[in-house]
């Protein structure tokens, strides 16, 4: 993909004399991201066990884009503390965990009073400044 991305970038510059980049999402314009920020991430299960008080996550990023950003941010945040947003911009803390049987997967646990959360909702994971 990377390859035909840079390909259509170089054809675009040297016809038209302006970059020419495919979209993938019609209609949506990634903003570009600084350290520090959030990525956006979809939930893909999410389990509450109310004897215990704890609720587990599984999820991956929303947009294709963020895929090699966030499972860098997986493997260097693997069991240490972070923090989510969900649409009520209310920052909630959990633990991060790699899933190394899942490419690309997370996996998310927090106190269940802290936030109410389901598959299919998105959430964006902070990403900590360098």
């Amino acid at each position: 993909m990377r390859r035909r991305i840079a390909t259509w970038s170089v054809l675009g510059f040297a016809f038209w004399g302006q970059q020419f980049l495919p979209c993938a999402h019609v209609g949506a314009t990634p903003r570009p991201r600084a350290a520090g920020e959030a990525v956006a991430c979809r939930v893909m299960e999410a389990h509450t066990s109310d004897r215990n008080g704890i609720t587990i996550v599984i999820f991956h990023q929303r947009d294709s884009a963020d895929a090699v950003r966030l499972s860098e941010m997986i493997h260097a945040l693997d069991g240490k503390s972070v923090r989510f947003e969900k649409a009520d911009a209310k920052p909630h803390s959990a633990t991060l965990f790699r899933l190394k049987s899942c490419f690309g997967r997370g996996l998310l646990l927090f106190p269940a009073s802290s936030a109410q959360i389901a598959a299919g909702d998105e959430f964006e994971l902070q990403v900590p400044a360098k």
